[in-house]
């Protein structure tokens, strides 16, 4: 007896899709299998979204101000 866990989809009442991936040591035919369903519907995990900063254009407002330090100083840099 192999015990084998997955998940099943029910979109309509009544009716599950399963996927189920089998070992290989299971061989082809027939086979009686017990399915067990939870009391209710699995959760979906939260996927964590990465924080989103403000952008904003930093091109000066004037390409004529450059701020250099000689500009902003004078010539004893400070």
């Amino acid at each position: 007896m192999k015990a084998i866990k997955t998940n099943i989809f029910v979109k309509v009442p009544g009716r599950a899709v399963v996927d189920l991936r089998l070992p290989p040591e299971i061989k082809q035919g027939r086979y009686r299998a017990m399915v067990i369903i939870e009391e209710y519907p699995v959760r979906k995990k939260r996927t964590k979204k990465g924080v989103r900063f403000p952008t904003f254009n930093a091109e000066p407002v004037d390409p004529k101000n450059t701020f250099r330090r000689e500009d902003l100083y004078g010539d004893d840099g400070r």
